[in-house]
């Protein structure tokens, strides 16, 4: 199988092994998937390389309950389904996928550079040194509460949202300078789960990440509670006694993932 959107068949090979065999500069590299920068014709790309997960991998997997990312399609679907929801993400180009097992498949995803941008995560770490204005940080706590909310709303969770996987577009105006201009795009959705409804423990694990990811931020009491409201839409007194369980479940979420990685609780 092989899809390439019609913007951009001239640039690439209408052949799957052709477009396996792009090169270029290795970004991130794991044990059954690359991701590699690549210019055709000036313009710049990247391409992410699925392997095989293999037998034993899958197996762990369904004994797991986990459903397993076996190919390029998990994504691929994840963007249309986002793009769908209006929310800014990678620019789809081409998906590729050869195979009959699903523990043999090989596969690749093209999507656009995004260009210049800061991950929230860099942004984050700038802020111990240089406070950013009240204005551009509770504008910006917003915008990720109500990328969060559509999301979910949605029907999809993306199973790895922490704020290195949200993106500040740098493109055009300067968000800095004019925090009415804050673009984010989501990335990664490799994982991404795609419903009509997401469920609790979903939502648990999405939110409880997020929370974990900007522990080490310099953020207030006050900005955790800008987010909360902003997300439910509620104020704070009533979604904390709505959703107490909630909550409670994304705390113990975040505290959790945060002693595992650092070996201690904040």
């Amino acid at each position: 199988m092989l899809t390439i959107s019609e913007k951009f068949s001239s640039l690439f090979p209408n052949d799957f092994k052709a477009c396996m065999a792009l090169n270029g500069d290795i970004v991130n590299q794991s044990q059954n998937r690359d991701t590699v920068h690549i210019m055709q014709q000036g313009q710049s790309f990247f391409i992410k390389k699925h392997r095989g997960v293999g037998y034993w991998e899958l197996l762990i997997n369904l004994i797991q309950g986990r459903r397993p990312i076996v190919s390029a399609k998990t994504e691929w679907d994840a963007i249309q389904r986002v793009h769908a929801l209006n929310i800014s993400t990678m620019i789809p180009v081409a998906y590729g996928c050869q195979g009959i097992s699903p523990a043999n498949l090989h596969s690749f995803l093209i999507t656009v550079d995004l260009g210049q941008h800061i991950s929230l995560e860099k942004l984050a770490l700038t802020w111990k040194q240089h406070n950013p204005s009240l204005t551009f940080k509770h504008k910006l706590i917003r915008q990720v509460a109500l990328l969060a909310k559509k999301l979910h709303q949605g029907g999809v969770n993306h199973r790895d949202f922490y704020i290195c996987h949200i993106l500040l577009d740098l493109t055009k105006d300067d968000p800095f300078i004019h925090p009415d201009k804050i673009n984010l795009h989501l990335i990664d959705l490799h994982r991404a789960q795609c419903r009509h409804k997401v469920p609790f423990r979903w939502l648990v694990k999405d939110i409880g990440s997020l929370l974990f990811s900007v522990m080490d931020a310099p953020l207030t009491q006050n900005d955790l509670i800008r987010f909360i409201k902003d997300y439910t839409g509620m104020p704070l007194r009533d979604t904390l006694q709505k959703d107490k369980t909630f909550w409670q479940a994304v705390k113990n979420r975040a505290d959790a993932l945060y002693k595992e990685v650092h070996g201690e609780t904040l």
